[in-house]
Order: structure tokens, then C-alpha cells, then sequence
């Protein structure tokens, strides 16, 4: 692209500039020059210790009056002198008779030009970029160019006066000048030279003068979007000098700044900028001389960055990232990434229309066109949809083609494409096969000697009714060869390795191990010191069928060096699970006692029990490891039936298993499940008769979204700056963690540096359900040193679903030894009530004696102080608050910090806070201490806590409940708990209900079940049920749990929300609401539960909050008052919901009246507060408002 300004130039220079025909030459210190290259937005006080360094004269003053000009430059500013007092003194000080502090407002108008005049001499700081600038030959002085904000003093705070950050946008002067001018100012021409004094101290400048202030260029932007200790900005390389690279940095909330948030590398834009010097590399230039040595250089330069727009100013459609999408699934899906949103942007100057289309059928837009303004952005998100689910395994791809179809400017194609492989089992990546001994289907299912595997591993796994192992196959090894390599190889007895091994490669683990796939068996009872090939205490080869193969074994070698790292003990196991170093395939086999074959020398003579035992001792530590939680599966299934062939055992545990009891009547074997595996793993051949079989797929829910999707909010990143010591703003960002699928998931958040804390760092989400999580910058940051640091914050599904995804953290320490006014940080507000609050933010000193007080009011003009007691040093944030009351129920107030030191005054940012509507504080409705209950307690028992307004019918046992026996103390409940279901308990009456209803003119909302403290005996009740029944309703879930602690300490289960049950929100009065607890899953009748008095206090052990709210009755008038002089104005209160015009004022002579009309001028101040100008009145006129 050529130079768009050559045709409009001639090679004359600007009017009286000569160029680089002169010097301007100034001595600094290295602390000033460094000072100076971390400053970018700055105000007049800040950088007033550089103006009285170079006018002692002063002495140590602030330049805190303004004297502007009283006209506007040609190049359209308005040159403001600070000077030191009313008087002007100092600001003609300069030798070109400017200030030694100048502040420049851009793209000036008329009337701020007026405004500006109406201010001279008065105390009023400027704000803006800060530039050191030579603008003519000999002078020094230093800018706050372009001017961003003015301040004025008010009773000793500085409070915004103007903002002038709309005006910086492009100056037309910068496409008026010399192709020289610009050629020279970046090509080398202009150098510069840094003398360090031999006081190693002081270093001489010298800079060429004058130079160039508004540029403009057509170019190529190098980056992005980056930033560093000193501002936003982007790499730039101008057509006309391509040899350069420049820095253009960014205002924030500018229109460039909004531009350049579009930039991609190589991307043709035209720049608009006003020049400084990068003093940056002044900086490091100076560091690296030493005492009397000197360097001349190029004159660096960076750009103030004052529009970004597309190439000659014309409609140009940015689109980010620029990048194609690709992604990958299994059969079915889901699919990582699941889509791709884009940023559209214009970043010209006038509007344009586009597009956004594709061809494929499996890949969803939305939305497909629309208009964008000049410098407007929109989204567009690009969705793998439900099409994508039915692709088979294969390679697929399309293009997004986004087109500007105003000019096509911007045209971008994005390639996608999408990779589907394998089969849905393929999903499941770690799998667990736990073989248990020689017992039929019906002997373990309902059996009283296999509670856990029935009341808890059942009800949420699924199970085959119709499992059986290969018919006539009998005893032990045959059937675990069978699990291996779909064949017995002829053998038909229980044999050592030493008569029976198999010189075949051809079975399951051996392709495994050629799929480059991790497997390893667990074996109790084994020493892992060689290869197990004989019987050793409980522990028989028949039972671990891997070390029948020779190239496991090496032939039936005991000190087989692949056999002993792949056959272990069982007790690494735990180890590997919390280490998270399981294989992707664990052969799991008890020892004979505990595997259900033994009944002799075993912890009882009953088989079934002792494997049960070991089941409900050692499958938690699995179902709790991170291998289950990301997609894993435990198989539990018997090597064969104690008669016949079946059916035998197959249960299946899993994140992605149907789970909740299911069980199907499909006819399966032991091929079946080789089948699985292999599919599972995608390894063949098919071995032996897995090549028959009908796999196991049907009990998991392997159709998308069957797995719990994590999605993280917002999409951006935590970037922090702030002084050594701090404070750093923000102090941290809050991340909303959500779970979209159809499943649970596990999830966690994780970081790697010690000055930023996670809370929470991890958790489970249900369906729908979603958490907070919050990154801090905490207190180790106030130990680190000036510099830029970086951070990067994980989220992790461990439960198999996609939405891992990561965010940045960075924080940017400046140096904080230059004493200042105070930094200020409004923080929340906190103690909401109905009528007082409290505020809170940190100030940092800086160094001097500060003091701080809070403003606030009903609008950001605030009208109210609150002081914060005493004085503040140091030079860290230090946080304060401060009470106030008498404030308005569910009103919003604004309020800021606000701080002064000897150096100036600084307010923090506005914030808001809303009082507590009085209708809606949450509250314990009731609830039950049971601390001082013997012999079961009584049934009703009323409540120990009884809100307001509200009546409570007491916890009552159900009929079915036995309170033989003797009781624990601190406790309520009873026995009795031992239906096999939460339908069978209900029809026996065995729960516990308790009821609440509002009183007459209230209602009732319910929020929560904030506490449930509970004690079982280890053959009471082991699962429990909530439902509610409003009036003569039915019953209805809210939630079940499991009791599983069955300890004499009792345990405590997590608040259970009510608060999202409509049914359960605004309750007339009168209605009762019962809440039925239903407990089952005992195994004696004699086996107990209770509310019980965990912390042994006198809080409540069973409790339940919520909101109550008296009827509001809209009365026919608000206020009746009488005015004794004209023109008053009255404030007066109506509902929140009520907008100003519902109201009308009445007049009356006398106070019965009658009252007729006499204005509809009334203004709402905030909700619910309302103002009213009465008219002119005669002496003592009674006035209504009304309804």
C-alpha cells in the first residue's frame, strides 16, 4: 500500500521549524530518568518534583494552578501553564515563556476553551500522558499531553472537574507535514546523547530541537494487543519506513483502545498519533554507562496512540482470533473444543454489513450477519451441534468464510476441521476389573450378607441380570484364561503356570502393551519381590490369569523383570491412587477369603460377607481417586457360578454408567466383557470369542452430554498493577465455574505462583449447578520487587467432559519509592441491613501521614461523609472502613474513599451498594437443639428457635419408628431404619416431619436446610431422602444423601437449597409446609439415627432459614402534610417497584377536605424515595399525596 499523504505534501516544513536545527540539552539524576520511564498517565502534582529539580529557585512546590492560553493552537490544542500559586508564579518561567509543566488539551472546543479561561488562577490540577519534549531549541519542560482529566479542589479533595478523554481521537495535524519529517523521525536521523557526570549521579541530555508532535502513518500492525509496566500497546511497522518498529501505546476507555483490542499480526491499519520519547530506552541506555562515559544514540520514539483505523479510513471488518478451529471426539462426542466464538470489529470509519457462512451440516453460526458501526464489535460462535454426534469415525472439514460484503475489506476464511474416532467406549480411560469367587447372581443380589454391595454400590451403578460365564466352563482358571484371551486353550482344571503357561502373544494385556497402553495387576497377598507363579498364603495363580503367558513371564521365570513391574502387591494400589499413578487397565483379584471363596480361616464363615467387607473397605478409595473421576470404570463381576453357569455377577460403576440402579436383562458372558475392554482401549484382533459377543455398552450413557461440561466465566484474564508494598488494583477477579451437561463433575482450579490464592480450589458440580471461585492477590505480592509477573490459573473437569480451559494472571509491581499523594481503592460495601452499612477500601500512604473518609449519598454527587478514625503512614495499602446508618431499606447508594496527604488528595472509583429490602432477610425459621434430649426424645419436639410470625409443628417420628432400647445423649431419633428403599420406608412410616406455616398477614419463603446433624449406628440407617408437601399437596424429592459416618461423633451434611423451588417461595399465610426426612438402608431393627448434637453446643443441630414478608396492603395516600410558604419541596417514600408516576400531589384548605388536584411534578430519587415540588401555596394549604 502506497502513502496515502504523499500526493497532498509538498517538501516545505512547517511555518518557522527548522528541522533537528538545534539541541536542547538537560541534566537529570539516574533515579529521575528512571522515575520517568515507568510514567505514562500522571497529573501535575505527581510529576512536580522533575519541574522543581530543574527550577530550585521554587524549591519543593507543587504546580497545582492553572493558567491556560486564551486561544486554540493551529494544531487544535489548548496549552495550559501550571503554575505554583494563584498568582502565576512559575508558569512563564520557562525560556519560550511556557510553564515548566505544560498540560495540552486536544481537538479543543470553543467552549472548553471558555470553561478553561473561567479557570485561570485557580487551584486545579491537570491529568494526562506524561511526555518530556523539547517543542523549541534550548527548552525544557515537561507535558501531560494529551490532557485525559482536570480537578478542582473542594474543601482540600480533589474531585473530577473535566473529562476530556472523548477528545483524544485523531488530530488532523498529524497528516500535514513533510514526508521528510516523517521519514527523518523514525529512520535514525534525530540521535541523541546521555553524559553520565563523574558523580556517577547526574546524567546530561541532550536531545534534538525541535521534533515532530502529531504524526500520522499507514502500516502494518507486528502484534496484537500486549502491555507492559507502563501501558497497552502494539508493535507498528509505517509503509514510508519500513526499517522501523514502533511502540504505539494506548489510553484506556479511548476509541483506539477499543480498535486495537482487533489487531492481529501483519494486519494493514493507518495510525494517528502524537510523539514522545521512549524513555524506556533512555533508561536502559543511561544503566548501562558508568561514571564520565557517554553514548549517542537514536532518539527513541513511541507513539501516543490517538486513533487506530483500517486502511484510508474506509469500512474494514477485523475478525479474532484469525486462526482455523480444530477439533476431536469420539463417535458420538462431545467434541474439545466444542466451537470457537469470534470477535467481529470494524475499525473504520463508516459502517458495514457482513456475513458469516458454512457449508457443513454439523457446524451451527450464530448469528450470520448483521451491520456494524464504525468502531462497533460483535460476536459470532461457531458450534459442533447435534449433527456432529451421528458423523462416523473419519476426518471432516469446512470453511467459515466472514466477509465485509460492504467493500470486502477484512474477507477472512477459517478453516475447520473435525476429527471423530473410535467408538463411545472409547470415552472411558482408566478401567478397574475387580474378580470376585463362585457364587451365583441370586445369592448376592438381596442378600443380607451383601449390604454394601445392595443399599450402596447397586443404587448407583448399573448391573446385568443376564451375566453368565462360558457355558460349562468350570472351575476358576478356565474362566479367568477366558477373561484374557476369549479362550480356555483346551484347559478344563485348576493348574499351576509351571503345567498350563501359553506361548501366545494373542491376549489382552500383550496388545495392550503393544498399543503403548499401561496395565498392571493387583494381587492380595503377594510380596512383589518376583513373579508370583505359585500358591502363596491366600494369594493362587489361578486368579491372576497375566502370569499363564510366557512374554509375561519369560517363561515362567520367577525373576521376570516385566512380570514383577506389572504384577504388584495390592497394597501399592493405594499409593498409586492418590499419586495418581494407576495404568489405563488394574486387574484387581482379593485374596481367598476375600474374594467370597473361602469360608474357613476367613473374618467369618460366611463367604459372601467377607467379600462384601472387603468391598465396602476398599472400592472408596477407587471411586475416590482421580482416575475414576475422569472417566473411569470399575467392573466387578465373578469368575463363575456356585451352580450352573449363571447368571453370575456384573456390576459397573462409572462417571459415564447409567447408573441409579439400572440393570438390563441382555445375555452377556465373559466375551462380553473382553469386548468392552478392547473396545475401550481400540486394540485387536478381536480375541477368541470376544469376536461373538454383544458388548456392554448398554449400561453406560455414552450419547453427548452424558458427561458433566465445565464452563468458565469470564473469558478474560486477571491483570493487576500496583506499587512495591501494594495495593494492586484490582485486587483480584471472580470466576463463575458452571456446570452445563447432563452429569456430575469434579472439578479443580489450580495455579503456580505463592502471590495469588484460589478459594475454593476445588469441588463437585451437579447438573445445572454452579460455584464462585475467586482469585486474590494475596500478601506475598507485597513482597515483591519492581518487575512484571505472570501467572496461569487452570480449570480442570475431572470428570471426563470438556471445558478445561486456562486464564492468565499478571501482575505489574512499579516502584514505589517517590513519595505521592495517596493511592486509593474503594472497596465493597458489607453488614448489609435495612439501615446501615458498612464501607470498606485501602489507602496506601505513600509514604506521608494520610487521613480518609467515605463519601456517599443516593447519586454519585454523595452529599454524606463518613470519616475513617486517625492518621495512616507507611507505604502500603492498608485496608479501612467506616459505619454510617440511617439509611433507606432496599435503596442503592453510591459511595467512594476518598484520602489527602501533603502532597494532594485522591478519590477512589464509585461503587454501589444496595440496603436490605425489609421483607427479605434471610432468617432461621426454626429450628431444633437437641443438645439436652435423653431416651430418644420427645416426638413432637418443639423447636428451640421459633422465628417471628411463623408457627412450627414440632419434629415428630413417623409410626413406624421404634424407640426401644437404650438411646445415645444429644440426640433425637429413634430405630428401625431397615426398608430396602425410600418407597418402602415411606410405607412403613419410617421418617421423621416437622412443619411450618406463616401467620396471618405474612408469607414465607424458604431458602435452605442450613443445618442436618446426624448419628447412626453402623447397623442403622444408611441413606436418607428430603421431601416437602405443601397444604394437602403430595409429597415431593428435594434431596437424597448418604449417611456415611457411622461413627459415635457423629457428622454434619452440607446446607441443601430451597431457595430455587418456586413452590417453596412466598407461601400464603396458613398454608402449611411439611418436610418429611425419610431414612432406610438399616440392616437391624435395633440399628439407630438421630439429629444429633455433633459440636455439643447450643446451636441448632436441625435447622431451616428463609425470608419473611408481611402482606403489603397499598395504602390510598402516602403522606398528608401542610405547607406554610410557597414553593417547598417534600421527599417522601413509596414501594421499590413503584415508578414516580403512580403518584399524584392534592391540595385541600383544610386537612378532611376535600383534596383536588394540583400536580403530577414529582421525581423519583432513587426506588421507593421520591420528591415533590408544591406549587405556589397560600399560607397553611394542606396537601396529599396520593395513589
Amino acid at each position: 500500500m502506497t502513502f496515502r499523504l504523499q500526493a497532498a505534501l509538498t517538501g516545505t516544513m512547517l511555518a518557522g521549524l527548522q528541522y533537528a536545527s538545534a539541541t536542547t540539552t538537560i541534566t537529570n539524576t539516574r533515579p529521575e530518568i528512571a522515575w520517568m520511564a515507568s510514567l505514562w498517565e500522571a497529573d501535575s502534582i505527581q510529576i512536580s518534583p522533575l519541574a522543581d529539580a530543574q527550577y530550585p529557585q521554587y524549591g519543593t512546590s507543587y504546580w497545582q494552578y492553572i493558567f491556560p492560553h486564551n486561544n486554540i493552537s493551529s494544531d487544535g490544542d489548548i496549552h495550559n501553564d501550571m503554575g505554583l500559586d494563584s498568582s502565576g508564579t512559575g508558569s512563564t518561567n520557562n525560556n519560550a515563556g511556557e510553564s515548566p509543566i505544560i498540560a495540552e488539551v486536544i481537538n479543543a472546543t470553543s467552549s472548553q476553551l471558555s470553561y478553561l479561561g473561567s479557570e485561570s488562577g485557580h487551584l486545579e490540577k491537570t491529568r494526562g500522558i506524561f511526555r518530556f519534549y523539547t517543542e523549541h531549541p534550548a527548552e525544557r519542560h515537561f507535558e501531560l499531553h494529551p490532557v485525559t482529566e482536570t480537578y478542582m479542589n473542594n474543601a482540600g479533595s480533589w474531585v473530577l472537574d473535566v473529562n476530556y478523554r472523548p477528545n483524544i481521537t485523531t488530530v488532523p495535524e498529524g497528516s500535514s507535514h513533510a514526508t521528510s519529517t516523517y521519514q527523518d523521525l523514525l529512520n535514525g536521523t534525530e540521535t541523541m546523547t546521555a553524559q553520565v557526570m563523574a558523580d556517577n549521579t547526574n546524567v546530561v541530555l541532550t536531545y534534538p530541537s525541535p521534533s515532530v508532535n502529531y504524526v500520522q502513518y499507514d502500516g502494518v500492525a507486528l502484534s496484537g494487543l500486549l502491555s507492559d509496566s507502563v501501558s497497552l500497546y502494539f508493535w507498528f511497522q509505517p509503509n514510508l519506513v519500513p526499517t522501523a518498529t514502533v511502540r504505539c501505546r494506548l489510553l484506556t476507555n479511548t476509541p483506539a483502545a477499543t480498535a486495537a483490542t482487533g489487531l492481529t499480526t501483519n494486519m494493514a491499519v493507518t495510525v494517528n498519533a502524537l510523539t514522545r520519547t521512549d524513555m524506556l530506552i533512555v533508561s536502559n541506555q543511561v544503566a548501562a554507562l558508568s561514571a564520565n562515559q557517554s553514548s549517542t544514540f537514536m532518539r527513541p520514539v513511541e507513539f501516543i496512540t490517538l486513533s487506530v483505523t483500517g486502511p484510508s479510513g474506509v469500512p474494514y471488518l477485523y475478525v479474532t482470533p484469525s486462526g482455523g478451529i480444530s477439533s476431536t471426539g469420539l463417535v458420538g462426542g462431545p467434541f474439545t473444543p466444542s466451537g470457537q466464538a469470534f470477535t467481529l470489529n470494524n475499525i473504520g470509519s463508516s459502517s458495514l454489513t457482513w456475513t458469516a457462512t458454512n457449508a457443513a451440516n454439523w457446524l451451527s453460526i450464530t448469528p450470520t450477519a448483521g451491520t456494524l458501526a464504525a468502531g462497533a464489535t460483535t460476536n459470532v460462535v461457531a458450534t459442533f451441534n447435534a449433527n456432529a454426534s451421528n458423523l462416523s469415525s473419519n476426518s471432516y472439514s469446512d470453511v467459515i468464510a466472514f466477509a465485509n460484503t460492504s467493500n470486502g475489506n477484512g474477507n477472512l476464511n477459517v478453516p475447520v476441521s473435525l476429527v471423530v474416532t473410535g467408538a463411545p467406549l472409547q470415552r472411558i480411560q482408566t478401567v478397574f476389573m475387580i474378580l470376585m469367587e463362585n457364587h451365583n447372581w441370586s445369592s448376592i443380589l438381596g442378600s443380607s450378607s451383601a449390604p454394601y454391595i445392595n443399599n450402596t454400590v447397586l443404587p448407583m451403578a448399573s448391573h446385568a441380570e443376564q451375566y453368565y460365564n462360558p457355558p460349562g466352563l468350570h472351575p476358576s482358571l478356565p474362566n479367568y484364561l477366558w477373561l484374557e484371551a476369549g479362550t480356555n486353550f483346551g484347559i478344563t482344571s485348576d493348574l499351576l503356570p509351571a503345567s498350563a503357561h501359553q506361548n501366545t502373544t494373542n491376549h489382552f494385556v500383550s496388545l495392550l502393551a503393544r498399543a503403548g497402553i499401561s496395565w498392571r495387576s493387583y494381587q492380595e497377598d503377594i510380596c512383589g519381590c518376583n513373579c508370583p507363579l505359585s500358591n502363596t498364603n491366600l494369594y493362587v495363580p489361578r486368579h491372576e490369569p497375566m502370569v499363564y503367558f510366557d512374554d509375561i513371564t519369560n517363561t515362567n521365570n520367577a525373576n521376570s523383570a516385566s512380570c514383577i513391574a506389572n504384577v504388584r502387591p495390592y497394597t501399592q494400589l493405594a499409593g498409586d491412587l492418590s499419586s495418581n499413578l494407576v495404568a489405563r487397565y488394574n486387574f484387581i483379584t482379593p485374596n481367598l477369603c476375600d474374594d467370597m471363596h473361602n469360608s474357613s480361616g476367613c473374618a467369618t464363615t460366611d463367604e459372601v460377607k467377607n467379600g462384601d467387607t472387603w468391598l465396602a473397605n476398599n472400592l472408596p478409595a477407587i471411586l475416590a481417586s482421580a482416575a475414576y473421576s475422569n472417566n473411569g470404570a470399575v467392573f466387578i463381576t465373578w469368575d463363575e457360578a456356585g451352580s450352573g453357569d449363571g447368571p453370575i455377577g456384573m456390576i459397573v460403576l462409572s462417571p459415564l454408567a447409567k447408573a441409579g440402579g439400572y440393570s438390563n436383562n441382555i445375555p452377556y458372558s465373559h466375551s462380553s466383557t473382553l469386548r468392552t475392554l478392547e473396545e475401550i482401549f481400540n486394540v485387536g484382533p478381536m480375541l477368541g470369542d470376544a469376536a461373538n459377543a454383544t458388548d456392554l455398552s448398554d449400561l453406560f450413557s455414552l450419547a453427548p452430554g452424558s458427561v458433566g461440561q465445565l464452563a468458565v466465566s469470564p473469558a478474560t484474564g486477571l491483570a493487576s498493577t500496583g506499587p512495591t508494598g501494594g495495593p494492586f488494583a484490582p485486587s483480584g477477579q471472580v470466576y463463575a465455574l458452571t456446570n452445563s451437561g447432563a452429569a456430575s463433575l469434579n472439578w479443580t482450579a489450580t495455579d503456580t505462583t505463592n502471590w495469588l490464592t484460589l478459594s475454593p480450589a476445588s469441588g463437585t458440580l451437579v447438573v445445572g449447578a454452579s460455584v464462585s471461585v475467586t482469585a486474590t492477590i494475596n500478601a506475598n505480592a507485597n513482597s515483591l520487587g519492581a518487575g512484571n509477573y505472570s501467572d496461569t490459573i487452570s480449570f480442570n473437569n475431572l470428570s471426563g467432559g470438556s471445558g478445561s480451559t486456562t486464564r492468565a494472571a499478571s501482575l505489574t509491581v512499579t516502584n514505589s519509592n517517590v513519595q505521592s499523594p495517596p493511592t486509593v481503592t474503594t472497596g465493597g460495601g458489607s453488614n448489609l441491613t435495612t439501615n446501615s452499612a458498612t464501607l470498606n477500601g485501602t489507602v496506601n500512604p505513600n509514604g506521608l501521614a494520610t487521613t480518609a473518609h467515605f463519601d456517599y449519598g443516593l447519586t454519585p454527587s454523595y452529599g454524606s461523609t463518613a470519616a475513617v478514625g486517625g492518621t495512616l503512614n507507611g507505604s502500603t495499602a492498608q485496608p479501612v472502613s467506616a459505619g454510617i446508618s440511617g439509611l433507606i431499606a432496599g435503596t442503592t447508594y453510591h459511595f467512594r474513599l476518598s484520602a489527602t496527604n501533603s502532597l494532594g488528595a485522591a478519590n477512589g472509583m464509585d461503587q454501589t451498594f444496595t440496603t436490605v429490602s425489609a421483607s427479605a432477610v434471610v432468617t432461621t425459621l426454626a429450628g431444633w437443639n437437641v443438645s439436652g434430649q435423653t431416651n430418644y426424645g420427645p416426638s413432637p419436639m418443639a423447636p428451640t428457635t421459633n422465628a417471628a410470625n411463623v408457627t412450627v409443628a414440632g419434629l415428630t417420628r413417623g409410626s413406624g419408628i421404634g424407640t426401644s432400647g437404650t438411646a445415645a445423649l444429644r440426640a433425637w431419633g429413634g430405630n428401625t431404619w431397615t426398608s430396602s428403599s425410600s418407597a418402602n420406608a415411606i410405607s412403613a412410616n419410617q421418617f421423621a416431619t416437622f412443619g411450618i406455616s406463616a401467620n396471618s398477614g405474612y408469607t414465607v419463603s424458604f431458602d435452605s436446610i442450613s443445618e442436618f446433624d446426624y448419628r447412626h449406628s453402623a447397623t442403622g440407617g444408611t441413606n436418607g431422602l428430603l421431601q416437602y408437601q405443601v397444604g394437602s399437596g403430595g409429597f415431593n424429592n428435594v434431596a437424597t444423601f448418604f449417611y456415611t459416618n457411622n461413627t459415635s461423633s457423629g457428622a454434619q451434611l452440607g446446607p441443601i437449597d430451597l431457595s430455587s423451588i418456586s413452590a417453596l417461595q412466598n407461601v400464603p399465610a396458613g398454608t402449611n409446609v411439611t418436610f418429611r426426612i425419610v431414612n432406610w438402608g438399616g440392616t437391624s431393627s435395633a440399628g439407630t439415627w438421630y439429629i444429633f448434637d455433633v459440636l455439643s453446643n447450643s446451636a441448632p443441630d436441625l435447622a431451616i432459614k428463609g425470608t419473611i414478608a408481611p402482606v403489603v396492603i397499598t395504602p390510598p395516600f402516602i403522606t398528608t402534610f401542610i405547607v406554610s410558604n410557597s414553593n417547598a419541596i417534600v421527599t417522601f417514600s413509596g414501594s421499590a417497584s413503584d415508578p414516580a408516576s403512580a403518584f399524584t400531589l392534592l391540595s385541600a384548605t383544610n386537612a378532611p377536605g376535600p383534596y383536588l388536584f394540583a400536580s403530577s411534578n414529582i421525581t423519583q430519587l432513587s426506588p421507593g424515595l421520591f420528591q415533590v415540588s408544591v406549587p405556589a401555596a397560600s399560607s397553611n394549604q394542606f396537601f396529599r399525596v396520593e395513589r
